[in-house]
């Protein structure tokens, strides 16, 4: 069981406020989709698991995918600096 100091985040040390993560998919011009906002971090990290795992998004010209935690970037992945699969029915010999 989490404590409240481990769900909750204090701020200037005096109140608690509960802990917001982020994760969604940034495309060109600063625009975003696929957006989780949770208190959760285990729900944050499944939903940014789930959107680096999907190769259409890189092939659509997605930029990366980014995880925050109340404004503060925790993860980012670059999907334009990971190859693309091609699918194994489209492969050259």
């Amino acid at each position: 069981m989490l404590s409240a100091a481990a769900f909750f985040g204090v701020r200037n040390g005096l109140t608690m406020e509960p802990m917001t993560f982020r994760v969604y998919v940034r495309w060109p011009n600063q625009r975003v989709t696929d957006k989780t906002v949770t208190d959760s971090r285990a729900v944050a990290d499944i939903a940014f698991n789930e959107l680096v795992a999907r190769p259409d998004l890189a092939r659509n010209g997605a930029l990366g995918v980014s995880l925050t935690e109340d404004g503060k970037q925790l993860e980012y992945r670059d999907l334009q600096a990971v190859p693309v699969p091609v699918p194994s029915n489209r492969r050259r010999s």
